[in-house]
């Protein structure tokens, strides 16, 4: 749908990784409104309320950067753009969940899992894939 639009681009990566770059500035935000009622300038300090938001967007920066550098690859080099869109859904489904499990708790501590485990499935496939064809 949107591919024509940009001229031969990675228009599913850049649709995936806008949505994941809100979800970013929203959990980044929540930190920062956090920090600044707490008047704590870096670390948790010693509010453990901390912990939660910054562990959030933490793991979401460590995780979603290589998932969305593979999947840019993948669609540059051809690759099929319905499981392009299954990764990229995939992903976003995960971070939320990620996210929604850790501030949710033990309540919802499922989600962090779920959220854990199809975030490196994700991960895992898209090197799989970048590997095989490459390879082949």
């Amino acid at each position: 749908m949107f591919e024509n639009m940009l001229a031969g681009g990675p228009a599913i990566t850049l649709t995936y990784g806008s949505i994941l770059a809100i979800i970013f500035v929203i959990l980044s935000f929540n930190v920062a409104m956090k920090r600044g009622s707490a008047k704590i300038s870096h670390g948790p300090g010693d509010n453990n309320e901390l912990l939660v938001p910054m562990r959030a967007q933490e793991n979401f920066a460590e995780y979603v950067p290589i998932a969305l550098v593979l999947l840019a690859c993948l669609e540059m080099t051809g690759g099929d753009q319905t499981w392009l869109r299954v990764l990229g859904g995939g992903l976003v489904i995960a971070r939320v969940l990620h996210a929604a499990g850790l501030y949710i708790g033990e309540k919802f501590i499922i989600g962090r899992g779920i959220g854990a485990l199809g975030t490196l499935l994700i991960i895992a496939a898209e090197g799989i894939w970048g590997l095989v064809r490459v390879l082949s």
